[in-house]
C-alpha cells in the first residue's frame, strides 16, 4: 500500500530520504533507483554528487536488466560507471554559447535525464506520455535488488499530483 509523507518544499532536499514530485524523483547518494519501462529494469546508484550555482555533477553506477527473469547480482549484467554534469554556458562576448552539459544517465536502451540538487542529491526525471516508472529504495548494494518486491513504490509522471508537492520516500 502506498503511503504518501508530504513534504513541504524547503525540506526537499535533505540528502536522506528520496522525494518523489509531479515529474521527477530526488534520490540521495547512495540507495538505489530503479527505472522500469515495460519489461526493462535499470537500476541506477549515485556515488558522489556536488552543486552549485554555476555547476554541478555527479557520478553513478547503472545496471540493466532485459526483464524480471534475470536479478542484477547475475555476472553478466551489463553495468557502467560514468559522471553526469552540468555548467554554466560560456559568455562569449555578450553572446551566449551552447550548454555546457551532459544530462544523460546511459542504461542500454533506456536513458535517463538527470539534473544535479544540493545536498548530495540527484534529481532524475520521468518522461510525459511514455511508460518510465521510477522507484526509489532502501538497497544499496545491487546484489540485494528485487525488481519483483512487493513493496516497491513504482511512481509515473502525474502520480504526484502538482498540489500535493512531493512526497517523501524513506531510503533508510
Amino acid at each position: 500500500m502506498l503511503v504518501w509523507i508530504q513534504a513541504r518544499a524547503d525540506e526537499v532536499p535533505n540528502g536522506t530520504d528520496a522525494f518523489v514530485k509531479e515529474n521527477a524523483v530526488n534520490i540521495p547518494i547512495g540507495p538505489i533507483l530503479l527505472a522500469r519501462r515495460d519489461y526493462q529494469y535499470c537500476a541506477v546508484q549515485f556515488t558522489s554528487s556536488s552543486w552549485s550555482a554555476d555547476e554541478s555533477e555527479a557520478t553513478y553506477k547503472s545496471y540493466f536488466i532485459p526483464d524480471s527473469t534475470r536479478t542484477f547480482a547475475d555476472r553478466r549484467v551489463e553495468h557502467r560507471e560514468d559522471k553526469v554534469y552540468e555548467k554554466q554556458p560560456l559568455s562569449i562576448v555578450g553572446r551566449f554559447a551552447a550548454a555546457r552539459s551532459q544530462d544523460k544517465i546511459f542504461c542500454k536502451k533506456m536513458n535517463l535525464k538527470w539534473s544535479g540538487a544540493p545536498k548530495e542529491t540527484a534529481w532524475v526525471y520521468l518522461d510525459e506520455g511514455t511508460t518510465l516508472e521510477l522507484a526509489p529504495t532502501k538497497w544499496r548494494d545491487i546484489r540485494e535488488v528485487n525488481v519483483l518486491e512487493a513493496s516497491l513504490q513504482w511512481f509515473k509522471y502525474g502520480d504526484v499530483p502538482s498540489a500535493k508537492g512531493y512526497v517523501k520516500v524513506p531510503t533508510r
